[in-house]
């Protein structure tokens, strides 16, 4: 927290000898460095009498700021609220009970204090940022702004300032501004925690993964105690597919903090992209006996199960996610391929009807729409031309749709598949393959679906739902026969 700003006693009644000698080393005390010293010190001031208002007032909101560095507020909101009583036009106690409000998360009643003590006198920079903060938490981002720039304007070497409206531009979702102010203020301030945090989650959200683990380290370093700089370069080691060290800081930051949700949520998908799905269902289900209302810790299980072959399980938690949050297209998406996979195709085409309606561009929702109406034994070829005019059909898996329009070839689609990341392309070869295999079986060319499918399978490419789907259609296909027949 930052210390509200003391203000020395202006002056004492006339007094003589040890009287004066006591009552001077009473306002040294209560003019002092240490919270403690100014309490006894303020006290004694307050309690001896006989002081003017202007110095009652100074000594209420000198004890006010002490009783705040404790982290005791509400003691720090009596004092400070005695010396406005005496004398409502004195800006520092308005100001002091403000920091005292919003450390006690009293948002609205700090912006009351701070705007009143700006009104008064508008040259402290404290006000402003304070007032800024209290917005902030209010999700007022616009009037936050305002008010750190009129901050860093008093104070252009506050680096508090530049954290919080970059926080305000993070969640404006400015995240190049973010990155400017928190690089700010990690220059006024090398050490500073949050402006690490703040700046690698930017990084983050950029796709930036190599900076936000930097930034994420460095908040290690700064902070090695905190659970916050371990989780989130978990989750950046998660978007470089390193899951090793992902499961490694979620595991650290699980020891500073047992129990956490989020953390046991993430390293329950970091498990699961690892192929360790067992591991991901114990983490899922302590998070689940934690937080049973949280919809997507339902949604990630199902996905574990999904991973485990039990399919009818992972139904259950995609029911379950959608009774909490009956709006979660993700849990709908889930559940139509999960339906899908059981060969439930026309409940899985109602669920992804409704995924497809929320996320019209979404080009795996649409593909999986297809083919579930299709398999359902209706012609879908003119819903999806319909959907199909919403989509950026160049970059993968554009091209599938493209196939499925009779734009182009199966020859063509797996020539778009092919690309020199080895990774990538298998992937995408994982996925061809199932798209084809699917338009080989909805056109009764059961051989051919058979030999396709078995090619996605052949990619290894585990965690991918096309995968799934190309085992679980093998498996309903009948067995060729000797003459070959469809």
């Amino acid at each position: 927290m930052r210390a509200i700003r003391r203000i020395a006693l202006i002056t004492l009644l006339s007094a003589t000898g040890t009287l004066a000698a006591r009552a001077q080393d009473n306002v040294d005390r209560c003019n002092s460095s240490d919270p403690d010293t100014i309490i006894s010190g303020c006290t004694a001031v307050i309690q001896a009498g006989g002081q003017p208002t202007d110095n009652l007032k100074i000594a209420y909101t000198n004890l006010g700021a002490a009783y705040a560095e404790k982290d005791d507020n509400d003691l720090a909101i009596q004092n400070f609220t005695q010396a406005i009583n005496l004398d409502a036009n004195y800006a520092k106690p308005f100001g002091g009970r403000c920091i005292s409000y919003f450390n006690k998360k009293d948002y609205d009643d700090a912006i009351q204090d701070c705007t009143q003590a700006i009104r008064l006198d508008p040259s402290l920079d404290i006000d402003f940022l304070y007032r800024g903060k209290a917005y902030l938490e209010k999700e007022d981002l616009d009037h936050a702004i305002q008010d750190l720039d009129q901050a860093i304007q008093l104070d252009p070497n506050d680096a508090d300032a530049f954290v919080n409206r970059g926080n305000a531009y993070l969640e404006k979702q400015d995240y190049d501004r973010s990155i400017q102010d928190t690089s700010r203020a990690v220059q006024l301030e090398p050490d500073n925690y949050l402006a690490y945090i703040l700046r690698g989650t930017n990084y983050l959200i950029k796709d930036d993964s190599d900076h936000a683990i930097a930034d994420f380290t460095q908040a290690i370093r700064v902070e090695p105690r905190e659970e916050g700089g371990y989780s989130m370069r978990g989750k950046a080691y998660m978007a470089e597919n390193n899951y090793p060290l992902a499961i490694q800081d979620f595991n650290q930051a699980l020891q500073l903090s047992p129990g956490d949700v989020d953390d046991l949520r993430d390293r329950g998908s970091a498990y699961m992209d690892h192929g360790d799905d067992d591991l991901a269902i114990q983490d899922l289900d302590q998070a689940i006996a934690t937080d049973p209302k949280d919809s997507g810790e339902f949604n990630n299980r199902g996905l574990a199960y999904v991973g485990e072959k039990d399919y009818a399980r992972a139904l259950q938690d995609y029911d379950q996610a959608i009774s909490i949050d009956p709006k979660d297209s993700d849990a709908y998406t889930n559940r139509g391929f999960d339906h899908f996979f059981l060969g439930q195709f026309a409940a899985a085409q109602s669920d992804l009807a409704i995924a497809v309606a929320d996320s019209p561009t979404n080009r795996y929702r649409v593909l999986w729409l297809y083919l579930a109406a299709s398999r359902a034994g209706q012609n879908a070829q003119a819903d999806l031309e319909t959907n199909a005019a919403k989509l950026n059909l160049t970059n993968w898996p554009g091209p599938v749709v493209q196939l499925y329009l009779g734009k182009i070839t199966s020859a063509e689609l797996l020539t778009a598949a092919t690309i020199s990341d080895a990774k990538k392309n298998r992937e995408q070869h994982c996925e061809a393959y199932f798209y084809l295999g699917e338009q080989a079986l909805i056109a009764g060319r059961r051989i051919e679906a058979r030999r396709l499918f078995q090619q996605s399978i052949d990619t290894g490419v585990t965690n991918f739902d096309e995968y799934d789907g190309a085992q679980t259609e093998l498996k309903r296909l009948p067995p060729t026969t000797a003459a070959g027949s469809n």
